[in-house]
């Protein structure tokens, strides 16, 4: 096993610390002033910015990984409140001054064609949505966005004795007693009944700010705006409400019948929400693993029976300490791959609580982490960077290509095929909540002065679009069923989530082409991920042996396969 080193600098001094503001000055001013009277020159001019961009990203990585972390820990915190509150609204104008002096240099044409091309376009299109008007707005929302994190991190609760997170809670969910199910899930959702109108306002706050952001930037409304900074290009919001549809017709009925083929095994009358978890196909809740030391050790050899040495991306990852698999108190929710730019070795943070939703959840995040190991040769910092749907099609690839190796799990054949069932259940059940979160999102940013209690309603009607003929009863739910809007990528990240179902369907593509050519396959998809940023996403699908098409005929063809494939496991 060979641990990267931290990459060479030539730039910028050993001894720069990102935390000092002062400590950027000099390398601006001598980026600024620079002058060049050929294209290598400017060449190397864009190597020593990309240099000084990876450098500085990287602390800025740390800080918000350790805030994460520990969100108790007032000397983390610190140190990411100066960064997000100081240091970077001085560096934006400065970044953006440096774009301009690029984007105006007279050797920029002779870029064409070349491997800066690209970059010179993802360039422009920041500078062009660059506002120095925008940045105390931004820090504003950073400031929101952290306060929802550190209540939802705070949410813990004194259950069975003792007191335990979410995550470590929704263990109960699994339990084969239903009123302890229904106990545990009416006192996580009173959590978030509780907390709802608190949260409510800091969401009424974002969107006011968002929109302004919006609008100084020169865009009609925030989602607009969105789309452009996620360089969006290759599809537009209209053809996200044509997979919204073809979700609706072709996705939700097959969500139906498995939730219809529950309720049947259990044996109920009615399904009600906290039916939802318990395992059904075996005689017990899967238990893959007892600690976060054998679920690693599980993955690292599943991914080296996937494709040899991929499994010792995890293994360096274990080794020098960028793993924070469990659940804590004052931890942050959710889980997250960071890239890393220094050594090109990333960091992934989780909340496992020894679940089979646990396996494929690092399996989901160390894709992502292949995807940082393998464009360590990029040079430019964008190409380090991916298109969110081609991030998310490296991570929800990795869930159904090692689905024929999980048995490092599970030495029991039902069990193993329980899992499958799960994971391709899941595949079908994830389409109709992801289609449900960007119709919202939509709504709100084009409605951007709607009241809390239209939100509200939105969420509610589309609760009821996106689950038509469901057999779920929430008689006397009421309540709680407005609350499911608020979590943590509708409050920090805006229009992220249908990047999920665009990489699904890529993803189910893969697992697909895998069936009939399993290591062409996986070459394809290395070399598909080896291009990081520097090609669009339809170039990069193109280049793993799949399509980018969000066509309801094409969502009927693979939603049938995923069935059929189903099917077979039952």
């Amino acid at each position: 096993m060979i641990i990267p080193e931290r990459l060479p600098q030539y730039f910028i001094h050993n001894d720069f610390d990102p935390s000092r503001y002062d400590d950027f000055v000099p390398y601006f001013e001598r980026l600024q002033s620079a002058t060049f009277s050929n294209v290598v020159e400017f060449i190397e001019w864009i190597d020593k910015l990309q240099e000084f961009q990876r450098v500085a990203s990287s602390e800025m990585a740390w800080s918000y990984i350790n805030k994460s972390r520990d969100t108790s820990n007032q000397e983390y915190r610190k140190r990411y409140e100066l960064f997000v509150n100081d240091i970077i609204p001085k560096l934006s104008p400065q970044w953006m001054a440096l774009n301009k002096k690029l984007l105006e240099s007279e050797f920029i044409d002779e870029l064409k064609g070349t491997y800066y091309e690209r970059y010179c376009t993802l360039v422009k299109n920041s500078f062009d949505l660059f506002t120095e008007k925008n940045i105390p707005l931004q820090v504003q929302v950073s400031k929101k966005t952290d306060e929802f994190s550190r209540i939802v991190a705070s949410r813990n609760i004194v259950y069975d004795g003792k007191e335990q997170t979410i995550p470590q809670l929704s263990l109960y969910l699994k339990s084969e007693d239903r009123s302890v199910r229904e106990e545990v899930w009416k006192l996580i959702t009173s959590q978030s009944v509780n907390e709802y109108n608190q949260l409510d306002e800091i969401f009424t706050e974002l969107v006011s700010l968002r929109h302004q952001i919006a609008v100084n930037a020169g865009e009609e409304n925030f989602r607009d705006f969105q789309f452009k900074s996620f360089d969006r290009l290759e599809y537009t919001p209209e053809d996200c409400f044509v997979f919204h549809k073809a979700i609706e017709e072709y996705v939700l009925p097959l969500e139906n019948e498995i939730l219809q083929t529950r309720k049947q095994i259990l044996g109920l009358d009615e399904l009600r929400p906290w039916d939802l978890s318990v395992d059904i196909y075996g005689s017990n809740s899967l238990k893959p693993f007892s600690n976060t030391e054998e679920l690693v050790d599980g993955c690292i050899r599943i991914f080296n029976r996937l494709h040899p040495g991929l499994g010792e991306y995890l293994a360096i990852m274990k080794e020098v300490g960028h793993l924070d698999l469990e659940s804590r108190k004052s931890k942050e929710m959710g889980g997250y791959n960071s890239p890393l730019y220094d050594r090109h070795i990333p960091f992934i943070f989780m909340n496992a609580v020894g679940l089979q939703r646990d396996v494929v959840t690092l399996l989901h995040e160390v894709g992502h982490a292949i995807h940082t190991f393998v464009t360590k040769d990029q040079s430019i910092v964008a190409y380090k960077s991916f298109p969110k749907e081609v991030a998310e099609f490296a991570s929800m690839s990795m869930e159904l290509l090692t689905m024929d190796y999980w048995d490092e799990f599970y030495t029991n054949e039902e069990d193993l095929l329980q899992a499958k069932r799960q994971q391709l259940e899941r595949v079908i059940e994830l389409l109709p909540r992801i289609a449900k979160v960007d119709a919202f999102q939509h709504w709100v940013y084009e409605n951007p002065n709607h009241t809390s209690e239209e939100r509200k309603q939105c969420w509610l009607d589309l609760t009821e679009r996106f689950g038509k003929g469901a057999p779920i009863s929430r008689e006397g739910l009421e309540e709680y069923q407005h609350t499911g809007w608020q979590f943590q990528h509708i409050f920090r990240s805006p229009f992220y989530y249908i990047d999920y179902g665009i990489a699904q369907i890529g993803a189910v593509q893969m697992w697909a082409n895998y069936k009939k050519n399993p290591q062409g396959t996986i070459q394809s998809y290395l070399e598909a991920l080896k291009l990081g940023g520097s090609k669009n996403m339809i170039e990069v699908y193109e280049a793993a042996g799949i399509q980018f098409n969000l066509t309801p005929q094409f969502l009927k063809e693979l939603m049938e396969f995923v069935s059929s494939e189903l099917q077979a496991l039952s």
